[in-house]
């Protein structure tokens, strides 16, 4: 089945539920408010639903090698929408040697299911995959093989990066169902003072819009935040609402994901974000953001 017939299928599918999206194609009025999937990961995916509970998606991780649920990761709850990290071993993957364990999995993914293999591998290696991993010919042609493997299945597949995505389109296969990147409030997004520079928040996520434009021809690639955070806890008022507002005018009247990621004082990442909970101001902000632009599902 092609792509484009993949996507307008995914789209009435979701119609059907009672959200609305658009296939690739021309730019059209907004006719129904935004909808965004907030979420978190899954290590504070409980603690985070209790406290917002309009939200709906979770970022799960299996971060071993060649080490898979035998079926889709469900345990957030019905209802729940899970975006899945995994990290097939190259060889094995292309070789078809994986596939009695993946497409089981993939087969019993519900409605909704995103699936990603080696995040935040393309360009920099913040996370230190070996040669074979990070090697951009060798991930587009996984990515490829994945494509292969979601086909006829409700998994749609995609990548994440955490580079600008103009500066790593040689790692990217145009083909992909969506594009994902984990963004955080790196100090090129922050004023002198340490409030967040809304200007160059915006910026970064439109020029990623455009860049994927016109990478894969299609008016509105659909992009998801894998993971998002502020370091400070006074600067992620400011942030949250800026990447909802800008997922709510520039994603093409379609469903987004915003996955907040929050991580101890420890690990990839830590100096980026910090631990659940916030302060209730934070809190009460993730809540509004959630219920203003809640599925209704």
């Amino acid at each position: 089945m092609d792509l484009t017939r993949r996507w307008m299928l995914a789209a009435a599918a979701i119609s059907v539920a009672g959200l609305n999206v658009v296939a690739a194609g021309p730019a059209r009025a907004a006719t129904t408010p935004a909808r965004e999937c907030w979420g978190s990961d899954r290590g504070d995916w409980d603690a985070f639903h209790k406290a917002v509970p309009q939200s709906n998606c979770v970022r799960v991780y299996y971060d071993a090698e060649n080490v898979f649920p035998k079926t889709w990761p469900q345990r957030a709850g019905n209802g729940s929408w899970s975006m899945l990290s995994i990290r097939p071993n190259p060889a094995d993957l292309l070789a078809g040697n994986l596939d009695a364990e993946l497409k089981p999995m993939i087969d019993s993914a519900p409605a909704h299911s995103l699936l990603t293999i080696y995040h935040e591998n393309a360009g920099g290696n913040p996370l230190n995959y070996p040669p074979d991993v990070h090697n951009a010919a060798n991930y587009v042609r996984m990515q490829k093989y994945m494509e292969h493997l979601v086909q006829g299945t409700h998994v749609r597949f995609g990548v994440v990066i955490i580079a600008p995505y103009s500066s790593v389109l040689n790692w990217i296969y145009k083909g992909d169902d969506w594009f994902g990147y984990d963004f955080y409030a790196f100090p090129r997004y922050l004023n002198p003072n340490g409030t967040i520079n809304v200007d160059a928040v915006t910026t970064r996520m439109t020029n990623n819009l455009r860049a994927l434009q016109k990478f894969t021809g299609r008016r509105y690639p659909p992009i998801y935040l894998g993971e998002t955070n502020a370091s400070k806890d006074f600067q992620r008022k400011t942030w949250f609402s800026t990447l909802a507002k800008w997922f709510a005018t520039h994603d093409g009247d379609r469903l987004g994901w915003i996955l907040t990621r929050w991580t101890a004082s420890t690990g990839p990442h830590s100096g980026l974000s910090g631990p659940w909970p916030p302060s209730a101001t934070v809190v009460q902000l993730l809540r509004h953001l959630a219920w203003q632009y809640q599925l209704r599902i």
